[in-house]
């Protein structure tokens, strides 16, 4: 179950969980374009979707990534906003589309289930936080090194699978590809061989040294 939705009555919860649509989407397919009215809220269910703008210089800058169990556009949605960046899938996706209507109409009706929605929309923003402090403040290995991490999600395994292309993988972590290139040649000393999108691991210790902490 969402966290947004954890503490909602059953009937509230029935009734948004009726209105959902669930998606079977390939890669590279847009989900909504910056500026067009937030009018749903998306969960992903499998895969990974990115969400993006364009920079004055025609470049795309990559606000963040999302995978399965992340909840995307809550607090723009809720409060009648446009969609504030452009969101597309980066693999095949599978997603749960719910209208923020039956939301707003459920929250006017019992105002304390807001509380819910406040503490997914808090843990949105302070993930969101921790990216672009990783972005400003990390060196270009040290942002490496927190996206395996954050990967592998503390199994320590030996093996990873990078889940899109190393173009997005460097356009999420700041740099430009040459930039990512000479990154991951200096991770081979600590151990890390990567060959295409498969992720070799030799020691954990070796990564979680102060030399990697930005």
């Amino acid at each position: 179950m969402q966290p947004m939705f954890a503490n909602l009555p059953e009937p509230i919860f029935s009734a948004l969980i009726n209105a959902a649509v669930v998606h079977r989407l390939p890669a590279r397919t847009v989900i909504f374009n910056e500026n067009s009215p937030a009018l749903d809220i998306f969960f992903v269910l499998d895969g990974w979707l990115k969400l993006s703008r364009i920079t004055p210089k025609g470049n795309e800058a990559i606000i963040a990534l999302f995978a399965k169990s992340q909840s995307i556009a809550e607090a723009v949605a809720l409060t009648g906003q446009n969609y504030p960046a452009t969101a597309e899938t980066v693999t095949d996706c599978r997603l749960m589309r719910i209208p923020a209507a039956p939301i707003i109409q459920a929250i006017k009706e019992r105002p304390d289930i807001a509380l819910a929605m406040v503490a997914s929309i808090s843990v949105h923003l302070h993930r969101l936080l921790l990216e672009v402090t990783r972005m400003k403040a990390g060196t270009g290995i040290a942002r490496m090194v927190a996206f395996l991490t954050d990967l592998d999600a503390g199994r320590k395994a030996a093996e990873l699978t990078l889940p899109f292309e190393k173009h997005v993988l460097a356009r999420h972590l700041g740099m430009q590809p040459e930039s990512l290139s000479r990154t991951l040649r200096k991770l081979e000393d600590f151990g890390v061989s990567i060959d295409a999108r498969s992720v070799r691991i030799s020691s954990w210790d070796a990564l979680t040294t102060e030399e990697f902490s930005g």
